[in-house]
């Protein structure tokens, strides 16, 4: 029997409030350590956790009650010495004491020690000071209870830190700078970063350096990559201003060149346009080697180099573009040795200058990648709209990509190529090497009542080409709707020659008159 004294214990509630009537079980079974801050729940680690039921979610409550004791019927596993041991788990302390905050908390027992890590910052005027994962751990299987002054004698307790960061800010200047230690079975890791801003100028700078460890199919080697930007006005002139420049170099590390659909996110060019991450150091290394898949990875014998800049013209236009340069040894894969070319561009066009992207007249976002593999044999060339892209107001999105790609040397489809602007032909299957862009398109809708759509593509190909589109416009007024839809596609094939083209018309009106709908539709079909 349980006593019925103990107060009831409220679990914090981490759910919407439309799935809080589930009657979800709140605690696992195991033995827990919580640590609540103000009658919340910011951390509650389970020791040897149980198999989960289909019910259970960890950590969250509908704002029901939990008797304290009762959390299971004794599943015993958890106590259990086989029972797999907890991975960390952190909880979001907010902690503020005077200059010192507490940001993070985190807490595992692992090897039969015991972990306490935390993440604070000390605040002083204009210094910042943090210190990122420091850990306490305690080595309990070598605690005596009736002599806990070997906790201290015997060096029981040991601390680590796994990075620095230090800030300033004082009138036009302003600094920050972090520096990481990472130590795993598989490597050891010196990461860091530095950005330094005076009035409208920022340098930014980041590394890493990496001692991979030997294993038993492959050699350990060691690897080093740095890249530094520098943004602000550098060199104006009567139409243009250089308004940033960056570089960067590589050893032992190899980039994987991204996709056209997430190069608004590559971190050696995404700081243009909507998204990007700006001059935090942290978040642009993370970007780099954190973030799956890795845009920079450790690679035996790959090399890189980079170089761009930053130009505005006109006030109207950015454009950020760099160079990328991947020479690989053939160390690793004799298959992947030689030379990569890439190009990469990011460029905005919007009118009128400087104002938010939602408050122009156009807005233009255009992605673009131009690529020479000397490794694979092909040269490829494509350019895309982001999302952001409108025109007249942002109810009217532009979106399509176009491509051109050609194959050489060894690679299988040597000799073949092709160049499409939007795609093909509906009825056309393009070979499973060929690029598939986006239609060209445009989608305004104003209000509940019109709706305007088209698309545009045209496509050749050393065997065909094709063109072709599509208009669709519809008002909707009270009981009276009305559309018009066009739609063209032409087809010519070079050998044996044959053409084909279908234009097609549909212009209706609709009226809804109570009991009865009149309906008038015009088609024609060529």
């Amino acid at each position: 029997m349980y006593p019925t004294d103990i107060p009831p214990f409220q679990v914090k509630d981490n759910l919407p409030p439309k799935e809080a009537s589930t009657p979800d079980i709140v605690l696992q079974a195991g033995h827990h350590f919580i640590v609540v801050v103000s009658g919340k729940v910011v951390l509650d680690h389970v020791f040897g956790i149980a198999p989960p039921q289909s019910n259970t979610v960890q950590g969250q409550s509908s704002g029901n009650q939990l008797v304290g004791g009762q959390t299971g019927s004794g599943s015993g596993g958890a106590a259990s010495s086989q029972a797999a041991e907890a991975k960390p788990t952190k909880g979001n302390a907010k902690l503020e004491v005077g200059p010192l905050s507490v940001t993070a908390l985190s807490f595992q027992y692992k090897d039969e020690c015991l972990y306490v890590v935390v993440d604070a910052t000390l605040q002083l005027g204009p210094l910042k000071f943090s210190v990122i994962e420091f850990a306490i751990k305690l080595e309990l299987s070598k605690v005596q209870l009736h002599h806990l002054a070997s906790v201290v004698t015997d060096g029981l307790i040991s601390v680590s830190l796994h990075g620095i960061e230090v800030g300033v800010e004082q009138g036009p200047l302003s600094l920050e700078g972090v520096f990481i230690h990472d130590v795993t079975t598989e490597a050891e890791k010196y990461s860091g970063g530095i950005v330094v801003g005076f009035k409208a100028w920022q340098v930014l700078a980041i590394g890493q350096y990496m001692i991979k460890f030997p294993t038993a199919t492959s050699e350990g080697f060691r690897a080093v990559f740095v890249y530094g930007k520098l943004d602000g006005p550098l060199v104006e002139l009567e139409f243009a201003t250089i308004s940033g420049v960056r570089i960067g170099f590589g050893h032992n590390y190899a980039v994987r060149m991204p996709q056209i659909d997430e190069l608004y996110k590559f971190p050696l060019i995404c700081d243009t346009g909507a998204s990007g991450n700006g001059n935090d150091p942290m978040k642009v290394l993370d970007a780099m080697v954190t973030a799956e898949p890795h845009f920079v990875y450790p690679k035996d014998g790959s090399d890189w180099f980079a170089a761009g800049m930053t130009i505005t013209a006109f006030d109207v236009l950015t454009l950020t573009a760099v160079l990328v340069i991947d020479i690989d040894s053939g160390k690793t894969k004799s298959k992947d040795k030689g030379v990569i070319l890439t190009l990469l561009a990011d460029g905005v066009l919007q009118m009128e200058p400087g104002a938010r992207s939602d408050l122009t007249l156009f807005y233009v976002e255009i992605v673009v990648s131009f690529e020479m593999n000397f490794v694979a044999g092909y040269i490829a060339a494509n350019a895309t709209l982001t999302p952001a892209s409108h025109v007249y107001v942002p109810q009217a999105h532009l979106t399509g990509g176009a491509s051109f790609y050609t194959w050489f040397g060894q690679n299988s489809h040597a000799g073949d190529w092709v160049v499409t602007l939007g795609g093909y032909a509906r009825g056309y299957d393009p070979p499973a090497h060929y690029p598939r862009p986006n239609r060209i398109g445009l989608n305004f809708t104003v209000g509940d009542n019109i709706h305007i759509t088209g698309s545009l593509y045209v496509a050749v190909t050393p065997k065909c080409a094709m063109a072709g589109g599509s208009l669709n416009m519809s008002l909707s007024v009270g009981p009276v709707s009305a559309w018009c839809d066009v739609m063209l596609d032409a087809f010519i094939n070079f050998k044996p020659f044959h053409f084909r083209a279908q234009i097609s018309l549909s212009v209706g009106v609709e009226c809804d008159i109570g009991m009865k709908t009149l309906c008038v539709i015009i088609q024609v079909l060529h």
